[in-house]
């Protein structure tokens, strides 16, 4: 698995989390079909549909809003494709701020 950039946690609020992306090299990344989950199998989607980062040597923040005020979410799972690179994966990142999760998905699923 190869990816060109990497992300982490950057912080939480009562009203959504703040995710550090980062590269070394030119990377265009889109994040799409965000999902905040709650439960197992229970979640609520992410309101924005795409989120275009565009990355070269450096980092980039970005804040992702809680769908729902009642709900105490654990994770935020969503597909960062990278244009630059023809690659995409699907992200799990935890929000008690363990590792995220990446799996590689053929790129255009």
């Amino acid at each position: 698995m190869e990816k060109h950039y990497d992300l982490r946690l950057a912080g939480t609020n009562t009203a959504g989390i703040m995710v550090r992306f980062w590269s070394r090299e030119k990377c265009k990344l889109e994040v799409i079909r965000g999902k905040f989950f709650y439960e197992p199998k229970k979640s609520d989607e992410y309101s924005v549909a795409l989120t275009a980062i565009f990355l070269e040597n450096g980092w980039r923040d970005c804040f992702f809003t809680f769908p729902k005020e009642k709900h105490s979410y654990t994770s935020l799972n969503f597909i960062v494709k990278d244009k630059a690179h023809k690659t995409q994966y699907a992200v799990q990142l935890p929000l008690d701020g363990t590792s995220p999760k990446f799996t590689e998905m053929l790129y255009g699923e």
